[in-house]
């Protein structure tokens, strides 16, 4: 017997009696019995190696589907398989969880009953039809009532009039978070566009600006993009003392990542103007804490510091004349002191007071007087060194402090050129008027120690030129009453 040209058996036919011969039309009949024999076997065949791998593939397809319901109900994300009418078929123990239905009620019930798109608009079922994948954003309703958030992975099956199975996964939570960031930042941008503060943020290895709001692009005449094309623009409108003090503030800042409160920054603006700027500066620090960029909130405080300076100078200076008060004279005088006592040097008190003044004020008045003692400040200050001092004690007296003297000779010349420097008339509105100084003077340490001590002595010196007719310098000694 042979099927499709192979042999798959022998059919054996004889007589035990008789040797007989077979004709050609009973060997094609025997032929013939064996073809239907050899189909009737192979089918039998077939149908037996069909059935034994039905029963394995029935076998190994329940098992596999019992390993992907056990799979399915283990993983965090919700799955669920509908038929193209909605219905659900099966859902996971993390779907019922997420939507608070159990699994009774929801293969009872279809996605509609869940899901308002699906009731308004299959369309995106229509997607999954066309292209596997990706599901946008759609909304379920919890049974408790509340809307949830949720996307996934979905895919359509065409048997059974069409199947589709879908990974869900909650972004309720994760979608809220990104409104509230987006409202955030949003908030954070008109913050800063109308912020009344200088808002800009820079890298610390370079300092390149890559934000700036309005109100510091029109206080510096520069815009973001101009900040961003020319990477040295910032070192370039920064006072160099100032760099060096921001440089440093910056090694605090990124070693210790916390907050400078105040630093104050002189930067040169478009036009030349310099200006104050008291610096709040902020670290950002990236995944690994590193201090990347740097924000900084910045006033204006050049008119403020300009005012305390106007404050310190007026409560230490004479309005008058511009000279120092008694006060800022006290604290040069000790730290002429200080000096003279490293340094080995003398220091030289002079108390000068202007002879017969008041018949100036009673002549002329006291406007001629106030100018008369402009005057005198003017030309004092001609004379004097560097590390010299004057002040106005009051109405026409005057104190001195010369630092770096070596002898007593050196002091009484400084006094004598002061003396001839006061004895020229002054010329105020077309009126002469000549005036002569009595000068006292004390030396330090020869006369005194401290302070008070050298200022008694100057003055004592002082008056006894007044009584011995006035238009004098005299040097303390101990027979001075």
């Amino acid at each position: 017997m042979t099927y499709r040209g192979h042999s798959i058996g022998f059919i054996g036919f004889d007589s035990v009696r008789e040797r007989r011969f077979w004709t050609d039309e009973e060997i094609s009949t025997l032929r013939l019995l064996a073809g239907i024999f050899s189909s009737a076997l192979i089918r039998w065949q077939n149908e037996k190696n069909v059935a034994e791998l039905t029963e394995k593939l029935e076998s190994q397809f329940q098992q596999t589907s019992k390993d992907l319901k056990l799979v399915l109900e283990s993983i965090g994300e919700g799955f669920i398989e509908i038929n193209s009418q909605g219905n659900f078929l099966h859902v996971n123990s993390s779907y019922c969880q997420m939507i608070g239905y159990n699994r009774e009620d929801l293969l009872s019930m279809t996605l509609a009953d869940v899901c308002p798109e699906f009731q308004k608009n299959r369309a995106f079922f229509n997607t999954l039809k066309e292209k596997q994948g990706t599901l946008s954003y759609f909304h379920h309703t919890h049974k408790d009532g509340h809307v949830l958030e949720l996307t996934g992975n979905g895919c359509h099956v065409p048997y059974d009039n069409g199947r589709f199975f879908i990974f869900v996964w909650d972004v309720t939570q994760k979608r809220q978070m990104e409104r509230d960031l987006r409202d955030a930042l949003a908030r954070y941008d008109r913050l800063i566009e109308n912020a009344g503060e200088i808002i800009a943020r820079f890298a610390v290895d370079n300092l390149q600006v890559d934000m700036l709001n309005p109100v510091g692009e029109k206080l510096s005449g520069y815009s973001l993009e101009d900040f961003q094309k020319d990477p040295g623009l910032t070192y370039r409108l920064m006072d160099p003392d100032s760099m060096e003090t921001f440089q440093r503030t910056l090694e605090i800042l990124t070693k210790k990542k916390q907050k400078i409160d105040s630093i104050v920054l002189t930067w040169t603006v478009k036009g030349g103007r310099r200006i104050d700027l008291e610096h709040t500066l902020i670290p950002l620090k990236d995944e690994q804490g590193v201090v990347r960029y740097v924000e900084s909130i910045a006033r204006n405080v050049t008119e403020r510091l300009r005012m305390e300076e106007l404050i310190r100078y007026q409560a230490t200076h004479d309005a008058l004349t511009g000279l120092p008060y008694r006060l800022l004279f006290i604290d040069r005088l000790n730290q002429a002191i200080k000096h003279a006592l490293r340094s080995g040097t003398l220091v030289a008190v002079a108390f000068m007071d202007l002879d017969n003044f008041k018949n100036v004020n009673d002549t002329w008045g006291h406007t001629m007087g106030d100018k008369l003692l402009v005057q005198v400040a003017r030309r004092l200050e001609t004379i004097l060194r560097d590390v010299d001092t004057v002040a106005r004690t009051g109405g026409d007296e005057f104190l001195f402090v010369f630092t770096d003297v070596f002898s007593t000779e050196q002091v009484l010349s400084i006094a004598k050129r002061m003396h001839m420097t006061l004895s020229s008339p002054f010329h105020i509105d077309e009126i002469e008027i000549a005036i002569t100084p009595s000068i006292g003077v004390s030396l330090f340490p020869d006369h005194g120690t401290d302070i008070n001590t050298l200022l008694k002595k100057a003055d004592s010196a002082m008056y006894c030129v007044k009584r011995r007719g006035r238009n004098g310098i005299k040097m303390w000694r101990d027979s001075i009453k």
